[in-house]
């Protein structure tokens, strides 16, 4: 389209529209805030954690409680988990880990805990509702009586093991009285052969054999 101004000429078309380059280094990542959220509430409560455990600790020789030592506990947890990130340790086990997590343990204020002690409140974390469960059956004196890490976790492996003890005796004794039931319900023919092999089974456990005999 032409239009004439002080007796020129002039094109008055639109001109071309100008297309923009896209440049992908100017792109904005996408971030997920309700995972960028939850990672700073995971921080924090770290945080709180280690801060209840250093307090626990720093009074531990005036409040030497058991809810006490579980704080404590779950700190050197929140360490141990960090360092094993932190090293790419496999485990807890290692020249590099040993010497992050004690760097880790000097840094926030752990360092008076003996390592025995600190293997003792990580098992005690890790079995922490067992261990809570196992001491609801006790009394309460002697729940007073088992404050420390040590002493909980072996008197709940000792209860453990003697519970797992008299679950097999009490298994067997109702596997017996349940053969006995069905050896009597059977013909007398079928049943002789049962309580022949009970017998021979029985013998082979409680007699020596002649190699032993031998040996004797």
């Amino acid at each position: 389209m032409l239009d004439r101004r002080g007796g020129e000429l002039f094109d008055t078309k639109a001109p071309p529209p100008v297309t923009v380059p896209a440049l992908s280094c100017l792109k904005v990542p996408v971030v997920d805030e309700g995972a960028e959220r939850r990672e700073i509430a995971d921080k924090f409560a770290e945080h709180r954690t280690i801060r209840a455990g250093v307090e626990c600790w720093q009074a531990i020789s005036t409040v030497n409680t058991f809810e006490a030592w579980t704080k404590i506990a779950k700190s050197l947890q929140v360490g141990r988990n960090h360092v094993l990130r932190a090293t790419g340790a496999a485990g807890p086990a290692g020249q590099i880990y040993c010497k992050a997590f004690s760097a880790w343990i000097d840094q926030h204020g752990f360092s008076g805990i003996e390592k025995s002690v600190r293997s003792a409140a990580l098992d005690l974390v890790e079995h922490l509702a067992e261990i809570e469960a196992w001491r609801l059956t006790l009394s309460e004196k002697r729940r007073r009586q088992l404050k420390h890490p040590l002493s909980n976790v072996a008197a709940w492996r000792k209860a453990t093991a003697q519970a797992k003890s008299t679950d097999l005796h009490r298994a067997a004794a109702l596997a017996w009285r349940r053969f006995v039931s069905c050896a009597k319900a059977l013909p007398a023919n079928e049943a002789a052969l049962l309580w022949q092999a009970a017998l021979s089974e029985a013998q082979s456990m409680t007699m020596p054999t002649p190699l032993q005999q031998g040996r004797d």
